[in-house]
C-alpha cells in the first residue's frame, strides 16, 4: 500500500479557514491527500486563543478523519534544523517546514515567499 501524501496545515491557513467559516471544506480541496495538524503546533499556537481552541476542539471531535492530529517526534537532525529555522521564521511555520522536508510531504501556508525558498 502506498503512503498517502500529507498536507501539513500551518496555523495561518487554519485560522483563515476558521474566520471564513470554511474549515469543514478544507479537506475537499485536494481529496487525494491526507490533511494533518502537528500536535505541537496545535498546542502551542492554535489553542492559545479560546475562540480558536473551542472551535478546533469541537471540529476535530465532530469531523474525525477530515483533519488528523499527528505527533511531532523529531530526530536529532530535525531538532537542529528547527532551532535554526525558528531564528528566521515563526515556530509553527518552522515545525511544518521541517516535518515536510523530512517526510516528503506538503505544507499549506499563507507565507509562500518564505516556504518556497526552503
Amino acid at each position: 500500500m502506498s503512503k498517502r501524501t500529507k498536507i501539513v496545515l500551518d496555523s495561518d491557513v487554519i485560522i483563515h479557514f476558521i474566520k471564513g467559516g470554511q474549515l469543514p471544506m478544507i479537506h475537499t480541496i485536494f481529496p487525494e491527500f491526507q490533511y494533518v495538524i502537528i500536535d505541537t503546533l496545535l498546542d502551542e499556537e492554535l489553542r492559545k486563543y479560546d475562540s480558536t481552541k473551542n472551535y478546533l476542539d469541537k471540529y476535530l471531535n465532530l469531523f474525525k478523519g477530515n483533519i488528523e492530529v499527528i505527533e511531532w517526534n523529531p530526530n536529532y537532525e530535525m531538532t537542529i534544523e528547527l532551532t535554526l529555522l525558528t531564528k528566521k521564521f515563526g515556530f509553527g511555520e518552522s515545525v511544518c517546514m521541517v516535518f515536510c522536508k523530512y517526510n516528503q510531504d506538503v505544507i499549506a501556508s499563507s507565507n509562500i515567499k518564505d516556504i518556497t525558498e526552503y
